[in-house]
């Protein structure tokens, strides 16, 4: 799936938002993609996911152990994306620690 599927996707769902947007790190951009609209829906989330877990098949070279997530979301890609073939999933977030994961995952 090309980007250009992704953001149709997006489109769908509502959850292309086009205006000016300050993000968390400060910068500022015209488009802000609403996650959690798209992952309301688990067929779409599902067919997301499985495009992206062909992606790092395609382009990560050698084995992998496990898909780590951000906890605030990336719960749901990072399980959806896990469940296409690696062994298991985790999730880390700010103040779990340098290199932490959140809810006694470990790799």
């Amino acid at each position: 799936m090309d980007q250009e599927k992704v953001l149709k996707e997006f489109e769908k769902a509502g959850a292309l938002l086009k205006g000016h947007f300050i993000l968390s790190s400060g910068l500022h951009s015209p488009v802000f993609l609403q996650k959690a609209l798209v992952f309301m829906n688990p067929a779409r989330t599902a067919k997301l996911c499985k495009a992206l877990a062909a992606k790092i098949t395609a382009e990560v070279k050698g084995p992998i152990d496990a898909i780590v997530s951000p906890a605030v979301g990336g719960i749901i890609p990072g399980y959806e994306t896990a469940r296409r073939g690696w062994g298991g999933g985790g999730y880390g977030g700010r103040g779990e620690g340098e290199g932490g994961l959140g809810g006694g995952f470990e790799v």
